[in-house]
């Protein structure tokens, strides 16, 4: 058996090493070191939006944004979902929480983007036409919803949590763009008559595992 001492060399008969997301076997050496690839592991990412300052209710298909001009939305960035562009994740969960407390209504769909999507409509707007016609410029970069019942509350705040539609998980590469490659981007959606809060923020956080 040969023995590797300090300093090297490396002989190729020790191992192989992997390229990128585990292609391109080679040998290790001095630049192929092992461990040369390893799973992501599991993850949890989350980010926020905070609605207008006022207390439309809302209606079922109805858009939950930052803002009631179409223009001005923003919709939320995901950041740092995997360790590098054009990566994957497995989405299996989705978490809503929001700073009202109250859960009457409080049922969104979280819908989930890998381009960063252009809304035609703004807060508080038909979003969802009840036929699966979305107020998008482009259906480009679309991988799926979650659907959330909030049905937990403390005296600030409630959550509530749900599995992806269409049952499994959701696997996806991040961010087609430029800039932007390990992002994922989401909006909201309200299922129900809901009365928000003034300002009124939601924190989603989404669970999966990275490639």
């Amino acid at each position: 058996m040969e023995q590797i001492t300090a300093g090297g060399p490396y002989p190729s008969s020790v191992g192989i090493a992997f390229g990128a997301n585990a292609g391109q076997a080679t040998d290790v050496s001095t630049t192929t070191p092992l461990p040369a690839y390893m799973p992501g592991g599991l993850t949890v990412v989350s980010a926020s939006l905070t609605r207008p300052a006022d207390t439309t209710a809302y209606a079922a298909g109805d858009l939950v944004a930052n803002n009631v001009a179409a223009g001005a939305v923003v919709p939320i960035e995901l950041t740092e979902v995997t360790r590098a562009g054009v990566e994957a994740i497995r989405i299996e969960r989705v978490r809503l929480r929001k700073t009202s407390s109250a859960l009457v209504g409080a049922v969104f769909r979280v819908h989930l983007f890998r381009r960063v999507p252009v809304v035609t409509a703004g807060d508080n707007a038909a979003f969802d036409n009840g036929a699966g016609l979305l107020s998008l410029a482009d259906i480009t970069g679309y991988v799926g919803s979650a659907d959330i019942i909030m049905d937990r509350a403390a005296a600030i705040g409630a959550i509530g949590m749900g599995l992806v539609n269409g049952g499994g998980g959701i696997t996806c590469e991040t961010g087609a763009v430029v800039g932007k490659e390990r992002s994922l981007w989401a909006l909201i959606e309200a299922r129900g008559a809901y009365t928000p809060a003034a300002g009124e923020t939601f924190a989603l956080m989404i669970e999966g595992a990275r490639s």
